[in-house]
C-alpha cells in the first residue's frame, strides 16, 4: 500500500518474514474496502390545488442527500510482545486454532456489566510474553481481519423563489450525518497492549460544511443554514 511508506498502521510496513516477502507481507492493501456504496437523490414534489395559496406553501421545495456506505478497512494482529522480523518491526500474533480470519470488529466495543469488552479476543492468540522461542511463522498474513463498517447521509431542505426569469433564490437546511449514526475507526490491534481489542477513536466524515479535504474532526451531526442564489 503506497509503496509501504504512508500505510494506515494496522498492516505492517516492514518485511515480517525474512525468508520471504509474500509469506506474511502479501495480503489486502490498507484501503481494500469489499463492499461500497455511494447515491445521491434528488426531489421536487409538484402539488396541484385549486388553491393558489396552498400552491404557494406546497410547491417550489427541494429535498436532496447524499449516502455513503461501506464495509470495513482492513487490518492485522501484530505481537507486541516480540521485535523478530526485517527492519525491527513486531511480528504478527500467532492465532489458536481456526477460523480467526472469519473474524470482524463490527461497529464498536461490547459493554457487559459495565465493563469493555473488547472486539479482538487476546485468548484467541499465542501469549508469546511466557516462552523464550519460536519454532515456526505465525500463519497471519498482512489485513485479514476487518473493522468497523462506515455509514453517513446527508440532507439539504431548500425553499426556491424566483426573483426573475432566469433568477432564483434558495434558502433551506443542510445536514451532515442527519441521523447522527457514530462511526468507529479500528481497534488497538497489537497484543501486549492494556488497551488490546479496544476501540478509542471516530472516523472523519467525508462531507462537512468545511469541504471533504479539510479533515473535519468529527462525526457527530453538523446543521447549517444556507442560502445560494441560481441564475
Amino acid at each position: 500500500s503506497n509503496g509501504c511508506l504512508f500505510g494506515d498502521g494496522n498492516g505492517g510496513q516492514g518485511q515480517i518474514n525474512p525468508l520471504s516477502i509474500r509469506t506474511n507481507n502479501y495480503g489486502n492493501a490498507d484501503y481494500d474496502i469489499r463492499h461500497n456504496f455511494s447515491g445521491d437523490f434528488l426531489v421536487n414534489p409538484k402539488f396541484k390545488s385549486g388553491s393558489r395559496v396552498l400552491q404557494a406553501i406546497g410547491n417550489n421545495w427541494q429535498l436532496s442527500g447524499k449516502v455513503f456506505w461501506r464495509t470495513g478497512l482492513p487490518f492485522s494482529v501484530s505481537d507486541g510482545n516480540t521485535a523478530l522480523g526485517n527492519g525491527g518491526g513486531s511480528t504478527f500474533a500467532t492465532p489458536l486454532g481456526t477460523g480467526w480470519g472469519g473474524s470482524s470488529c463490527g461497529s464498536a466495543n461490547a459493554f457487559t456489566g459495565g465493563a469493555v469488552v473488547p472486539c479482538i479476543n487476546s485468548a484467541a492468540y499465542l501469549d508469546s510474553s511466557v516462552i523464550n522461542n519460536f519454532t515456526a511463522w505465525s500463519p497471519q498474513t498482512r489485513n485479514q481481519l476487518r473493522g468497523p463498517h462506515y455509514f453517513d447521509m446527508d440532507m439539504n431542505l431548500f425553499r426556491n423563489f424566483q426573483l426573475a426569469e432566469r433568477v432564483s433564490f434558495a434558502v433551506g437546511l443542510q445536514a451532515f450525518n442527519v441521523f447522527n449514526h457514530p462511526n468507529f475507526a479500528g481497534p488497538d490491534a497489537t497484543i501486549g497492549d492494556s488497551t488490546f481489542g479496544t476501540i478509542s477513536g471516530m472516523v472523519n466524515s467525508p462531507t462537512s460544511p468545511y469541504g471533504s479535504f479539510l479533515g473535519f474532526d468529527s462525526s457527530v451531526r453538523v446543521v447549517q443554514i444556507s442560502g445560494k442564489i441560481q441564475f
